[in-house]
């Protein structure tokens, strides 16, 4: 598949792929801002200015005019905030493809910041805030980014603090809109059944009026604090069942040739329903009922995430407290941890540490690997069905300044020569147990007995 990429007459870069298979286009344009780019006093302004831009615009000042133009023709419309960028989504029928670029132009360049939506929209969002404190999985990752990204704007919240959001003013956020929301920070992604000089008059035509800013983004200091040995971030939420756990590490950029290795070994640990996580933890142990990868790749750095939960009393030793309290931790560790025990066997922790060992120290089969390979290829088959996510996968290599833009087939050679010998090299180089982060959400853990376990098991300490 090929995309064809030109400029606006203004400098807007566009990414543009004809898909002649339905009568549907899908326009994503995302701007070259997220939470990373924000100072102290900005915190959670990227995200906030998402939800504001949604709220009326000199031509549709009823806050709900925007929806009920979209909603009228059936189109699928959405926008979100991520670390190191915000993106702006409409999905529909052709025939409408005008309507849809004359909203995403004028809320994106026309907004007006009516005062009384302004303050409304703090409640909305400090709800948002609030519901994601609640959501145990959702808060457990974000204490994850806190101690793997230290010293590093990575470490923040998207959403950011209520008394940030509270703290905002009109023209605050408006001069952080004009700042970032300007021809040279943004790009359109495309894709349409369209005729290509169609689509290229009509972007000239609706986005004509973006200016160029020469944006000069954030100068704060964003250097990781060097990690040589494990970090901890334990909290307390009583009443729950269950232990919430996540492993991290810092991994390499987005511009790394290992990130594709690192793609295949995500799926290895816990990609599917065959991964090795999630055959140990669940079908051999029944510890777990899922277990999940999030890897993230950043200007500077990255991160990899194993995220998973399991019974409260399961986290180092499986039913830890159906045991014999008489026993000293040793011999539970002798007697027990290491024996074919269905009751008291290992828990969920031991486990993970012990796949990520087997990556390290062992080569994986050719079987596996091609599997892998194989659920990759399938998956990114099923991705070409739906425009959205071309659109999503051309746009975010192009906001991120990616060269060369890769297309499916590009990537799929790219996996197809990985082998067995650079998974386990890529494995030793990441998953370095000095730079370990533990996050756990429960109702009884303290870090000073993960701490232990940690010495003990992985350093004899």
């Amino acid at each position: 598949m090929k995309i064809k990429q030109f400029q606006l007459e203004n400098n807007i870069n566009v990414n543009y792929y004809q898909n002649l298979n339905n009568n549907i286009t899908s326009i994503s344009i995302f701007f070259n801002v997220g939470s990373v780019d924000e100072n102290k006093n900005e915190k959670g302004m990227s995200h906030f200015l998402e939800h504001i831009l949604f709220k009326g615009t000199k031509k549709r000042k009823d806050p709900k005019s925007i929806s009920k133009e979209l909603d009228a023709v059936g189109a699928y419309f959405n926008a979100y905030t991520d670390k190191d960028c915000t993106c702006y989504i409409i999905k529909l029928n052709t025939d409408h493809i005008e309507l849809a670029l004359d909203i995403l132009s004028d809320m994106l360049n026309n907004s007006i910041f009516e005062q009384n939506n302004f303050d409304q929209e703090k409640n909305v969002v400090v709800e948002e805030i609030t519901r994601d404190k609640d959501n145990t999985e959702r808060q457990i990752v974000e204490n994850a980014f806190k101690i793997i990204f230290e010293g590093h704007n990575l470490q923040y919240s998207i959403g950011a603090e209520e008394e940030n959001i509270r703290s905002f003013t009109r023209d605050n956020v408006m001069k952080y809109w004009k700042k970032y929301y300007t021809s040279d920070n943004m790009i359109i992604s495309i894709v349409s059944n369209n005729d290509f000089e169609i689509i290229k008059t009509l972007l000239n035509e609706y986005f004509k009026k973006f200016k160029n800013s020469n944006v000069n983004k954030l100068n704060e200091k964003n250097n990781l604090i060097l990690q040589k040995t494990p970090k901890y971030i334990i909290e307390k939420k009583n009443e729950l069942e269950q232990v919430h756990l996540v492993l991290g590490f810092t991994i390499c950029n987005r511009y790394n040739q290992d990130r594709f290795t690192l793609d295949i070994i995500n799926v290895i640990l816990a990609g599917n329903m065959s991964s090795r996580l999630f055959l140990s933890l669940r079908e051999e142990n029944g510890l777990s009922y899922t277990v999940s990868n999030h890897v993230g790749y950043y200007k500077d750095t990255g991160g990899f995430f194993i995220c998973t939960s399991f019974d409260k009393d399961s986290l180092i030793l499986k039913n830890i407290n159906d045991i014999d309290s008489s026993l000293s931790y040793d011999n539970l560790y002798d007697k027990i941890f290491k024996q074919d025990n269905k009751k008291f066997g290992p828990g969920g922790l031991p486990i993970i540490l012990e796949e990520l060992k087997k990556l390290k120290e062992n080569l994986i089969s050719d079987n596996e690997l091609n599997k892998v390979k194989g659920y990759i290829k399938g998956s990114l088959s099923l991705q070409l069905e739906d425009s959205h996510n071309i659109a999503e996968y051309f746009g975010r290599q192009l906001i991120a300044n990616q060269s060369p833009i890769l297309n499916y087939d590009d990537l799929l050679d790219i996996y197809e020569n990985i082998n067995i010998e650079d998974i386990q090299r890529i494995s030793k180089k990441y998953f370095d147990f000095n730079k370990l982060n533990i996050s756990i959400i429960s109702d009884h853990y303290e870090k000073e007995y993960i701490e232990s376990f940690i010495n003990q098991y992985l350093f004899d300490i």
